[in-house]
């Protein structure tokens, strides 16, 4: 058995683990979307509806490919390549199809910024977990290593943390002030008909993709630095 799991007798699964699950999982699901999409395309050539349906349910099928497995099953395929599974907190319940289905379209709309909540919560949450009420966790002990466990950093003795609400408010201020800054910048290195006439040179494009990744990485360097007190306005204090 992993030696930190004295440190973190739950087994909630690293960073690493979620993210390749998180890849295979897409993979699984484009091949899916491309191979179904030829093969109704193939055999529907002569019928559009049927065609037209045949994409519908593959995309719903992609759609629901997440909440159907995490309910069902405690994970998807990629969870279970994995060896994690995703489970109600403080439990070894599977979640129910609705909040399975809350926090898949949680994680598809925020991507990689939900998991930086990871980094900053007790039981090392994504945003989509906290909105879920559930955890991910090693799924079978016996074949883990060290470095598949997530030990949440722990606050030393006599420490005491700002409010939930606090940290929340001060962050969105800080994020709110980031994106004004960002926009800005990015206003003024672009020319006016770009900004008026969204008629933009490829220069001007990489100009504004690189502020909004900008805005996006610095939205989750703030959230992980609020949410464990570092940011002034939320700074936890010592006893």
């Amino acid at each position: 058995m992993p030696p930190n799991l004295e440190y973190q007798p739950a087994g909630y699964a690293a960073f690493r683990l979620r993210f390749r699950a998180l890849l295979l999982d897409g993979i699984i699901c484009l091949l899916f979307f491309i191979i179904g999409g030829l093969a109704a395309g193939a055999v529907l050539e002569q019928y559009p509806l049927g065609r037209a349906v045949s994409f519908v349910l593959i995309i719903l099928a992609c759609l629901f490919y997440d909440p159907l497995m995490v309910s069902q099953y405690g994970g998807t395929f990629g969870h279970r390549a994995l060896n994690i599974r995703v489970v109600k907190r403080g439990t070894q319940a599977n979640l129910t199809f609705p909040t399975a289905l809350l926090r898949a379209l949680i994680k598809s709309l925020l991507g990689l910024l939900s998991f930086a909540f990871m980094f900053v919560t007790n039981r090392a949450q994504s945003l989509h977990d906290l909105a879920a009420g559930s955890e991910v966790r090693i799924r079978n002990p016996k074949t883990a290593d060290a470095g598949d466990y997530f030990v949440p950093e722990q606050l030393p003795a006599g420490s005491s943390m700002p409010s939930a609400l606090r940290r929340i408010v001060v962050v969105t201020l800080y994020d709110a002030l980031l994106f004004i800054l960002t926009t800005v910048v990015g206003a003024l290195s672009v020319s006016r008909t770009c900004i008026e006439l969204d008629i933009c040179t490829s220069s001007e494009e990489i100009t504004f993709s690189i502020t909004g990744f900008t805005w996006l990485i610095g939205t989750a360097i703030l959230i992980g630095l609020g949410w464990k007190g570092r940011l002034p306005g939320c700074r936890k204090r010592r006893a």
